[in-house]
């Protein structure tokens, strides 16, 4: 087993495990709750097509993934969900990626307080990812 196979079995055994104790069944994050900051930019510019994703399924109504556990944490939050979009936004441009999709303003919550994973849960899983997503940045944000 080469070892980035070995990373991918680990890092899905970990999730499974998380997912096992949580009572949940495997689903793969879509909108993190973390800072953007701690995001590599395959992490970033996933969740921004993905924010955008959601959003559409909800203001179309859209079969797709409308039962989605993803997409339905977010319905009647999409003002939450644009200010998630906001600061993903915000991380691209500070990399130097030009952001040209906005986001229309729509009706619901600000507040997003439902949470797939715990944001430690969603820590170890990025953790556990073959990828250079900034790990001693995850570490400081998740201390209190």
């Amino acid at each position: 087993m080469t070892s980035t196979a070995a990373n991918t079995y680990r890092s899905k055994e970990l999730v499974q495990r998380l997912y096992k104790r949580a009572g949940r069944k495997d689903t793969v994050m879509r909108v993190w709750d973390v800072s953007p900051g701690v995001l590599c930019r395959a992490h970033l510019l996933g969740e921004h097509r993905e924010i955008h994703a959601v959003y559409a399924v909800i203001v179309r109504g859209s079969e797709g993934y409308s039962r989605h556990p993803e997409t339905r944490r977010w319905v009647g939050k999409l003002p939450a969900l644009a200010v998630r979009h906001a600061r993903v936004a915000d991380e691209m441009r500070s990399r130097g990626y030009r952001h040209a999709s906005p986001m229309r303003a729509a009706r619901g919550s600000a507040a997003q307080r439902s949470r797939l994973l715990s944001r430690a849960e969603q820590l170890a899983r990025l953790a556990a990812k073959p990828c250079p997503c900034p790990l001693p940045a995850m570490k400081k944000e998740n201390t209190p």
